[in-house]
């Protein structure tokens, strides 16, 4: 079996998810006309009242209007939006939102919620209809939503749980690393190379696969005329492709596509030849993998939720393509591990593996929480609680991630790595501080790039 039988299967499972992306049809970005005529004996719902208000919620800033509405028939099904002003240079994604109020009340006074949480500053005036069943609609009102101040992100409280988390990690991982090597001495400073290794690893990679994906996402954007903002960074917090210039399935998974594609063709392009010098190259597409793999099963994002809602798509064809690609994923990564100084025999990789993903999550922790609050992605997005937040939930996640890909190495891969092919088995190399220099040296330059971005 070669190597190209993997390309071959992932390139047939991205087909796969393609076709399924293009059997639906994206929402437009704004309502269209109702396709049922009104009937004649019905009669159209009646707006009563607009309350406007605005409040934090969890960090984060929502603006709402309140719509309370009268319907003679109570079938009252949706409310419906034109915009009719805004502050930004691209349009905002508006889609109908159901109601859900009862007949019995729409008959009385029902009350219907527009708005939600603030995704970015601006200003926006929209014209809001209740629709009916019959095709009625009400009289339009005007009513604004106004997001003009990023909330404070509570940095004090999310830094001191995070470094009460990171001490506990910590303490466990100094276990660890006391009980593999408390007799062997002699194995302390390999364990200490690989970890090193992979810490600047994980940071290279992971910046060129945040660059592959929102770069994906910024595609979209830029292919309807509207400039992008690509915020992306090596750290262990979310990135992003802005703005969402509407709810299109093609804006969602464009960046996994992107991602999956790209670090395929470069990855595959030098799995024969991979070697030390090759690593991050060979390891960029099991890390994508995993990540986008995640991300369409649902657990790593709202890319392939998003569509699955907007269109009243089953989820589980995309969450099938993504368990396929996750373990295609792992695979390629575990087969990679000798090059990290790590056989299948070693048990330092229970150690190395989650330590050096420890590093980066506590390195990424402070720079969220220092950098991330005022910055420009905050003030104009309003992004800092989230990517804050992200950061601090990933200190446990990551980590606790790697430590399972460990336990697999030295339990599951270890039996089955004499009678792996010739494509998945890789010689184990013995490191040398030499060997992390350039490593160490292109992490550095992506850190210092990802601060610059940020700030």
């Amino acid at each position: 079996m070669k190597s190209r039988t993997v390309l071959l299967f992932v390139l047939g499972t991205l087909l796969a998810l393609v076709l399924t992306a293009c059997s639906s049809q994206s929402p437009a970005s704004q309502p269209s006309e109702p396709a049922v005529e009104p009937q004649a004996g019905s009669y159209p719902p009646v707006i009563l009242r607009v309350v406007e208000r605005q409040e934090v919620i969890d960090g984060f800033q929502y603006s709402y209007a309140d719509i309370y509405f009268t319907d003679p028939d109570g079938d009252a099904v949706a409310g419906t939006y034109r915009e009719v002003s805004t502050s930004l240079t691209h349009p905002v994604p508006l889609s109908d939102d159901p109601i859900e109020a009862s007949a019995v009340d729409q008959k009385g006074e029902a009350l219907f919620t527009a708005g939600g949480r603030c995704p970015y500053r601006m200003e926006l005036a929209f014209e809001m209809r209740i629709r009916d069943r019959a095709g009625n609609l009400s009289e339009p009102v005007t009513t604004r939503l106004s997001c003009t101040t990023p909330p404070v992100v509570d940095t004090g409280s999310i830094l001191g749980i995070g470094f009460s988390i990171a001490l506990v990690i910590a303490l466990i991982l100094g276990l660890v690393f006391w009980l593999l090597f408390r007799k062997s001495p002699a194995e302390r400073l390999p364990a200490l190379r690989s970890t090193l290794l992979l810490f600047c690893l994980a940071l290279l990679v992971g910046f060129i696969s945040l660059i592959l994906h929102e770069g994906g996402h910024a595609l979209y954007v830029v292919f309807h005329g509207v400039p992008a903002l690509l915020y992306v960074h090596p750290f262990s917090f979310p990135g992003y492709g802005l703005p969402m210039i509407d709810t299109s399935t093609w804006f969602n998974v464009l960046g996994s596509l992107t991602a999956l594609l790209f670090s395929m063709l470069i990855s595959l392009s030098f799995w024969r030849r991979r070697s030390l010098a090759l690593l991050p190259l060979v390891m960029l597409f099991p890390i994508v993998a995993i990540g986008n793999g995640l991300n369409m099963i649902g657990a790593g994002g709202a890319d392939f939720r998003n569509p699955v809602q907007y269109n009243s798509l089953s989820p589980i064809p995309f969450q099938i393509l993504g368990m396929l690609i996750v373990v295609a994923g792992i695979v390629l990564l575990l087969s990679l591990f000798p090059l990290l100084g790590l056989h299948p025999k070693d048990k330092r990789a229970l150690f190395v593996v989650p330590a050096a993903s420890f590093l980066v999550c506590a390195l990424s922790l402070p720079i969220a929480v220092i950098l991330v609050p005022g910055s420009p992605i905050d003030r104009e997005y309003f992004l800092g609680q989230e990517i804050v937040s992200g950061a601090s939930m990933l200190l446990v996640a990551q980590p606790v991630m790697w430590a399972l890909f460990a336990v697999l190495y030295v339990t599951l891969w270890r039996r089955v790595y004499p009678r792996l092919p010739a494509w998945l088995r890789t010689e184990t190399v013995a490191l040398t501080w030499k060997d992390l220099r350039l490593p160490a040296v292109l992490a550095v330059i992506c850190v210092i790039l990802g601060i610059l971005i940020i700030t």
